[in-house]
C-alpha cells in the first residue's frame, strides 16, 4: 500500500540521505494504530521542507524494531495503541537509541498523560488535529533545544 507521504513511503533504509546540496531533514517515524491518522501526520510532514517520513509503524512493538534500524531523528509517537502502548515504547526508544527524539501526539488530553509521557522521556506532547504550523513550532522547539 502507498503512503501519501511520497513515492518512496514504506521504504525503510536507514541511509537515505537529503537531496544534494539541501539543508539535512530531520529523518520522521510516524506510528499510530490507526492508517487514517498515520496518514494525515505524512501529509502534514510532506508540508514541510525539512521533514522527511522514513517509516511507518501501527504499533509500539514495530515502533521500537523501526527505530532500531532506522535511526530516525524523530518519533511522533501516539499513546493508545494495542500491544505496546506509545508510553512504554517511547521509554523502550530512549533506552535503545537515546538520540532519538519522540513527541507524543495523541488524542488524550490531560497532565496525568502528559506527565507519563514526559517521564518516559518524550520531549512533547501534543494533541491530535493540531495545525501544521503548531506542530512545525513543537519540532522546531525541541531540536532547537539540542
Amino acid at each position: 500500500m502507498i503512503s501519501p507521504c511520497d513515492a518512496t513511503a514504506g521504504r525503510t533504509d536507514a541511509s537515505a540521505a537529503p537531496p544534494s546540496g539541501a539543508s539535512r531533514q530531520l529523518r520522521v517515524l510516524v506510528v499510530d494504530d490507526h492508517l487514517l491518522v498515520r496518514h494525515g501526520i505524512c501529509r502534514q510532514i510532506l508540508e514541510l521542507s525539512n521533514l522527511r517520513v522514513v517509516g511507518e509503524a501501527a504499533d509500539g512493538f514495530e515502533a521500537v524494531a523501526l527505530a532500531r534500524t532506522l535511526s530516525p531523528d524523530l518519533v511522533l509517537m501516539d499513546i493508545c495503541m494495542p500491544g505496546l502502548d506509545g508510553i512504554e515504547a517511547t521509554r523502550r526508544i530512549r533506552a535503545e537509541v537515546p538520540r532519538v527524539r519522540v513527541i507524543i501526539v495523541s488524542s488524550l488530553e490531560g497532565e496525568y498523560h502528559q506527565k507519563l509521557a514526559l517521564e518516559a522521556g518524550a520531549e512533547a506532547c501534543l494533541v491530535k488535529g493540531l495545525t501544521t504550523e503548531h506542530l512545525a513550532a513543537t519540532i522546531q522547539q525541541v531540536f532547537g533545544s539540542r
